[in-house]
């Protein structure tokens, strides 16, 4: 830190998972004859607001470009899209997104199936190492969190959920759960991650 005095070595802050946050609220209203309305509300924190401040400086075009290969959606339009940072003396980045979809939902017979999990999924796996020798981190500790609400169709009800999910372990916490509330689907999830270093031996990866 450089001051009047000259120059100081200081700490900087040692975030935890808590502050390295994404906040993602969804709102997912479903339709059988028309395409589907997505609403996407997203604020990042700290070191997740570092992973987005590429898509605060971009381009309107370039950001729409990574949005729609980001995202995952199937055959969607996107209505409006915007990244704001309310206050430039904090770290946090506001993420909108209104878009709309004709393929989100699978038909069997006279039922509907749903993705619950949309966004923001877990499908990549590690690299199997084999006797590895060395530590190892995830880059930050951060903690993520996804609510998910679809509006079903008019005539229709829930017929099957699946199970609730809490896995705890040292490398962190997991959750997610469904709600069905009159009409709507609220799937909640939740996962921390701890930025602990690891011994070679805890890599295991089956």
């Amino acid at each position: 830190m450089v001051t009047e005095a000259g120059g100081q070595l200081v700490s900087t802050p040692v975030y935890k998972p808590k502050d390295n946050f994404q906040n993602r609220i969804t709102t997912i209203t479903l339709a059988t004859d028309k395409p589907i309305d997505v609403h996407i509300k997203t604020t990042y924190s700290n070191s997740q607001y570092e992973d987005q401040l590429g898509m605060l400086l971009s381009e309107p075009v370039e950001q729409r470009k990574r949005v729609m290969r980001n995202l995952g959606i199937p055959d969607m339009e996107i209505s409006s899209l915007s990244f704001l940072q309310p206050d430039k003396s904090i770290p946090k980045i506001e993420e909108d997104i209104v878009l709309k979809s004709s393929q989100m939902i699978s038909r069997g017979g006279d039922k509907l199936f749903i993705t619950p999990n949309l966004l923001n999924r877990r499908e990549s796996v590690l690299a199997k190492v084999e006797n590895r020798q060395t530590s190892f981190s995830v880059a930050y500790g951060f903690q993520d969190t996804d609510v998910t609400t679809y509006t079903l169709p008019q005539g229709y009800k829930v017929e099957f959920v699946p199970q609730d999910i809490s896995l705890e372990t040292e490398f962190g916490t997991y959750t997610a759960k469904i709600k069905v509330i009159d009409n709507s689907i609220i799937y909640t999830r939740n996962q921390i991650m701890s930025s602990k270093k690891y011994a070679p031996e805890k890599y295991k990866i089956s």
